[in-house]
């Protein structure tokens, strides 16, 4: 912020806002005494009352403390035995970039020269549907600090000292921006990641800031969803290692955690993404080129069916095939004027016949379809599906040609 509030009466300054120690608002310097109290908003004076010349504060919570809430609870009284409450003075607005508070032009235009005054976190960006919805959702807890590492987890008053260092590295303490950029062993689990695409870099000062650059290190366009699914899978997959050493004592290499990014990516953009015809294998094996997002091409729409006049019926095909005066081998169905279809005919298949003439042999991706003609064939006691040439559909296809290009109703009679 720009600017910060000198605390007079407390008849402006927002209670919970206000700062807690080493400028941060009350309510995140305190969590569990924020989320245990009645009232969550109000300015200062609304906290507390005069008894004479002295400020009473008057903190409501919504049940008894227990112990380990207790550690919290006296650090946040510390807090407010700290502030100072004046009668007499209103709350002000200062300056922050002036050591006298007071505003200049020279302070501002240095303020806004400053990088972390200039950005802006784009949140939106996480909810993309590049990964699963419990992904993004624990995306967007790991930015606004909610999940529960070491510090995390000493703010609600519940880690011991030997707990707070990294299970990873076992050198630091474990904090959001060292368990996933500054751990060494999370350092080169991004190093070998990101050698896939071919990019050097070094590490911002924060995982957010982290994730505000990252966009802008893409190679090329063509990759960027693939490139946002890999920060998804990396970030996924240093919580899932760091878990699995902490409850179940399991420890894994790098390369093994990378080859499970590369799982992940390619998983993720498949299903995902938009475009990807291989297959998952060959993937992983072609990282980052199997991950480029194909374009969609835009088809026309086919017209509208129009049913014939009176009692008629009409043939559609695949395609007329006008102009060539062979057999098309193309799909159609005939239909009434109420669109009920009255039969369907295909290409030609010998192959599909010798499947169903060899008692359900064939293609695993057709199994199904042929039992249930098989067992068609029991029903209507026909033991035989022959196979008829391409020549069938060549009545179909002569009034195909004859039909292409004319606009009404045409009725042929050449019925033999």
């Amino acid at each position: 912020m720009f600017y910060e509030v000198v605390i007079g009466n407390g008849g402006k300054a927002d209670f919970w806002e206000s700062s807690g120690g080493d400028a941060v608002q009350l309510k995140l310097a305190c969590p569990r005494v924020f989320a245990l109290a009645v009232k969550k908003k109000g300015v200062i004076q609304e906290f507390g009352f005069w008894q004479g010349s002295k400020w009473v504060w008057d903190i409501a919570l919504r049940r008894p403390l227990f112990d380990w809430e207790k550690i919290q609870w006296s650090l946040f009284l510390s807090t407010l035995e700290n502030a100072r409450i004046r009668r007499s003075i209103l709350d002000t607005l200062a300056w922050a970039f002036c050591p006298d508070d007071k505003f200049t032009v020279g302070s501002f235009r240095l303020c806004i020269e400053t990088p972390s005054h200039n950005n802006s976190v784009d949140y939106k960006a996480i909810w993309h549907g590049i990964c699963p919805s419990k992904i993004e959702i624990f995306i967007w807890q790991t930015l606004h600090g909610r999940v529960m590492v070491g510090q995390v987890v000493q703010n609600f008053g519940l880690a011991i000292a030997s707990s707070w260092l990294c299970p990873l590295c076992n050198q630091e303490k474990e904090s959001i921006d060292h368990q996933f950029l500054f751990c060494p062993w999370s350092w080169k689990l991004w190093s070998v990641c990101m050698e896939w695409w071919g990019v050097n870099f070094c590490f911002n000062k924060s995982l957010t800031d982290w994730f505000m650059g990252w966009h802008g290190l893409c190679p090329e366009p063509k990759f960027n969803r693939g490139w946002n699914t890999l920060f998804a899978a990396m970030l996924f997959s240093v919580w899932e290692t760091r878990n699995h050493c902490i409850f179940q004592g399991t420890q894994f290499s790098v390369y093994q955690v990378s080859y499970m990014v590369k799982m992940r990516v390619a998983w993720w953009f498949k299903f995902y993404g938009k475009g990807s015809k291989l297959s998952i294998s060959t993937m992983i094996l072609n990282l980052p080129e199997s991950c480029i997002e194909l374009k969609q091409v835009k088809r026309p729409l086919g017209g509208l069916w129009n049913p014939p006049s009176g009692l008629g019926f009409k043939f559609n095909v695949g395609g007329s095939s006008r102009g060539n005066p062979g057999s098309p081998g193309i799909g159609g169905v005939l239909r009434d004027n109420s669109g009920k279809v009255l039969g369907m005919f295909s290409d030609d298949s010998n192959l599909a016949v010798s499947w169903i003439n060899s008692e359900g042999f064939g293609s695993l991706n057709h199994v199904q379809i042929i039992r249930d003609i098989c067992c068609g064939l029991v029903s209507l006691r026909n033991d035989r599906v022959s196979f008829n040439p391409r020549s069938s559909n060549l009545f179909a296809d002569s009034l195909a040609k004859k039909g292409s290009g004319l606009h009404g109703d045409v009725l042929l009679w050449d019925f033999q």
